[in-house]
Parts: structure tokens; C-alpha cells; sequence
């Protein structure tokens, strides 16, 4: 299997295998955006690594957007660098989202690369970042991050380090990073959470992903949540996403080894409870996880609410279930329930589903069907499932990455071409082997509704 060109220059893969994509075929350019605040010793040793760039690379600017410092950022006479633009935010909280998603409107480069000002680039990081989105728009690139005991340390002395001299001492690398990548090699065996391994200190896409994302989520104004936000995003509209040995270094040790660990990471996880569906959460969540839909023009009532039933039980807290076609006076009880919406969804519920489930005729399912449903559908398999009972097609199912990045490409591709070459023909399965049954009237609600 080789890459898919489907632009000029541009190409796509099939599933994650974004180790099939070309080199570039001229120099990407590029926008370095650091988010400030307080830090112009990290700075300047930040932009020493800017300077000391090679490689097959234009780098058109370093942004600097500072977050409301008392002491704002100030570029040193001795650099010699590409230009570096300096902008600056209100001190509202911490809203490094907000100050990326700055630097990113300002920036003039195809390839956008997000470094924390307590940051050093080794020499051929810039380069080894962006020669993935520059060939393939929809990507997401991780680096590679070590710590080192930076403080104190002088411009001169970082140079002199980068350079091949003396090393300052070195801290802990996260285990937790290294273990995942190297179980998904580097990402290419992607997982439902493989976007829980993009660091936003790290971080670099296209100018035409990050657009489609609509940026970093600014109202999270806390430490923490806002790179895995944007990242399941990416992942969830058929983003490729890679990991690079590309090092940079941080000026201390990762975030595990900090003191106060417990009550910034519960801040962190109420930021993504509140954006992620989750299939394990007990709240009802503003986003679905999972969207089904059925046409109940022609359906008998007893069975629709049997069916609507059956799937609100299987998959109670990350659902939403869109009926079409039914007449108001047979709506109540199923327009009582926040999950059943009639005749539209909510705006946004479905901005986030991973899941599109299109029922054909009511079925009743059981109670594991949605993750049976989700390991066939998982990445690196099919994206689209055909259920069948006795030849009749009962419910069809599409992945949002899938149906998103053939969607993408669309335009220039045929996407039935897409759909194949990039996830397979869609699969068959029978209904038993994921604990689906068909209705068959007369329905009898006693056994769903006991009172």
C-alpha cells in the first residue's frame, strides 16, 4: 500500500500508517508560536535553539504571544534568528489556548509548530516536525520531550550544549509517554485514546488542520486539558496522527515529579469530562459519543420505544438518538428523555461522536452491543459495519475519522476510491454475533417499562 496523492503535493494513507507518506519536495515553511508568561530566561534559551536550526525547513517567524506578564517578553540584541513577532493577551487566567490560537491567526507559514517558552529545540527538530503536515494537511505530529535542570543556565551555555559541550543534569523522562509510544510504534497502531499521547509543548499540524479544528478551546482557562481537547478532536475528523524523534528539551522535571499533582489533574479532568464523551462516565455529558438514527415514519410505536429502549440501556450516559418522521401526538414518553430529540439534534451534540449508528427497522439491543459495535469498528479495522439478519440489512454503523477524512478529500477523489483504499470494503456481520435482534410485533412494553 502506498500514499494516496489527492492534491498536488498532498497526499493521504490509509488507516494511521503515515510512515508511507513522501518527503516533501521543497522546504516547508514555518511558524514557531510560544505562549509567554514570565519566563525571559526560558526564552532566551529557547530562541538559541531557534538560531541553531538545519535542515530542509523555512522557518518565517517565532510568535511569541505573552499571557498577561507583568515583565513582558523582550528578544535579545545577540539573536540572529528568524524574525520573532511579539503579541500579547490580558492576564485572564491561564489561557495558553488562547494565546496559541493568537500566535496561529498572526502566523504567515503552511506548517504551525507550538513549543512552551521552557522549551529548547534541538537543531533538527523544526525540520523533522513539519515534514509530515507539510505533505499531508490533516496531520497531527507529536515530538519528543526531555527534561533537563536548566536554571541558571546562560544563552552562551545552552549554545555551547546544543553544540556538543558540556550537559547540564538530567531529569526523569515521563515513562508514561515512552511506554505508549512504543506500544503503538510511534502512534502508527492507533487506538480510540491515542490522543492522550499529543502534547501541546510539542506540538505541530497544518495551517489547514488547525483551521478545521477551529484552534485550541479558549474558554479553558486552567492548567491542563487543552492539548488532549483538541487532539481527540483531530483524531475524531480522520486526523493522521504521529509521533516524530524530534527532541526538545524542558527546563525541569515532567509534571509527575511536581508537588500539588492530585488537584491540578482534577481541574484537568473536569475540563475533559466536560468535552470528551465519555462511554464510562456517570453524567450525562453535552457532546454524544454516539448518535443513532431511525426514520419512525412508517414504524409501528411500540416497537420504536422498544427499540429507543433497549439502546438508551446499553449505552445510558454518551448517546443520542435522532427520530425522524414521527407524528407529534405519539412523541410523549420518548420527548421526556434529554437523549431521544425529535426531528434535529441539539446544536453541537454530535460534533464530537465517534459513532453514527442507522437503524433500519427497530431492533432490540443488548447490553454490550455498542462495545461489541466499537472493537469491530476500532482504528486499524473497518470503518464501516453492514448488520444482517436473514439477509435483511438491520442497522449500518460509520466511524466520524472515517466518514470525516473521506469526506475531506472528497472533492478531489472519488469517495467510494476513498473509503477503500484508505479503511477496506465495509464488513458484514450478523446481528447474533453482537447481541441484536430484531422487533417483531406485537412488541409488549410491560417487560421494558415493569411498573
Amino acid at each position: 500500500m502506498s500514499a494516496v496523492e489527492v492534491a498536488p503535493g498532498q497526499f493521504t494513507v490509509s488507516q494511521n500508517d503515515w510512515d508511507l507518506l513522501p518527503r516533501p519536495s521543497r522546504p516547508p515553511t514555518v511558524s514557531v508560536i510560544v505562549p509567554f508568561y514570565e519566563q525571559q530566561a526560558d526564552l532566551e534559551r529557547l530562541l538559541v535553539g531557534i538560531e541553531l536550526q538545519r535542515g530542509f525547513v523555512d522557518v518565517r517567524e517565532v510568535i511569541v504571544v505573552d499571557d498577561g506578564s507583568a515583565d513582558g517578553p523582550v528578544v535579545p540584541d545577540w539573536y540572529r534568528g528568524p524574525r520573532v513577532v511579539v503579541l500579547r493577551q490580558a492576564d485572564n487566567g491561564f489561557r495558553a489556548g488562547a494565546a496559541r490560537n493568537l500566535g496561529a491567526s498572526r502566523a504567515t507559514s503552511n506548517v504551525l509548530l507550538f513549543l512552551d517558552a521552557d522549551m529548547v529545540p534541538s537543531p533538527d527538530y523544526v525540520a523533522r516536525m513539519a515534514e509530515i503536515p507539510a505533505v499531508a494537511p490533516e496531520a497531527m505530529v507529536v515530538g519528543s520531550r526531555q527534561h533537563w535542570d536548566l536554571e541558571g543556565w546562560t544563552a552562551p551555555q545552552v549554545r555551547s550544549w546544543l553544540e556538543g559541550g558540556c550537559r547540564p543534569a538530567r531529569f526523569k523522562d515521563p515513562a508514561w509517554l515512552a511506554e505508549g509510544y512504543a506500544r503503538t510504534r510511534h502512534l502508527l497502531d492507533l487506538t480510540d485514546r491515542s490522543y492522550q499521547w499529543m502534547i501541546s509543548a510539542v506540538l505541530g499540524m497544518s495551517r489547514r488542520l488547525f483551521d478545521e479544528l477551529g484552534g485550541f478551546d479558549e474558554t479553558i482557562c486552567s492548567y491542563g486539558g487543552e492539548d488532549w481537547d483538541l487532539a481527540y478532536r483531530a483524531q475524531n475528523v480522520g486526523a493522521l496522527m504521529a509521533h516524530r524523534s524530534a527532541v526538545a528539551h524542558h527546563n525541569g522535571p515532567d509534571w509527575s515529579e511536581r508537588d500539588g499533582r492530585t488537584q491540578t489533574k482534577n481541574v484537568e479532568r473536569r475540563n475533559l469530562v466536560a468535552r470528551i464523551p465519555g462511554r464510562r462516565d456517570s453524567l450525562i455529558g453535552r457532546f454524544a459519543h454516539t448518535v443513532v438514527r431511525m426514520d419512525a415514519s412508517d414504524v409501528d410505536l411500540d416497537e420504536l420505544t422498544m427499540c429507543i429502549a433497549s439502546a438508551l440501556s446499553a449505552e445510558p450516559t454518551s448517546i443520542a438518538i435522532l427520530v425522524e418522521g414521527l407524528p407529534i401526538e405519539a412523541a410523549d414518553p420518548l420527548a421526556q428523555d434529554p437523549r431521544v430529540h425529535l426531528g434535529s439534534l441539539r446544536p453541537g451534540m454530535s460534533d464530537r461522536a465517534a459513532l453514527s449508528v442507522q437503524i433500519m427497522r427497530p431492533v432490540r439491543f443488548g447490553p454490550r452491543t455498542f462495545d461489541r459495535l466499537l472493537d469491530l469498528l476500532a482504528p486499524g479495522g473497518p470503518a464501516r459495519l453492514i448488520v444482517i439478519h436473514d439477509k435483511e440489512v438491520l442497522l449500518t454503523c460509520d466511524t466520524t475519522r472515517a466518514s470525516r477524512r473521506v469526506g475531506r478529500w472528497s472533492r478531489t477523489r472519488d469517495p467510494d476510491f476513498l473509503w477503500t483504499q484508505l479503511f477496506g470494503e465495509p464488513e458484514q456481520c450478523a446481528a447474533a454475533s453482537i447481541d441484536v435482534t430484531p422487533v417483531v410485533g406485537p412488541a409488549d412494553l410491560t417487560e421494558t417499562f415493569p411498573r
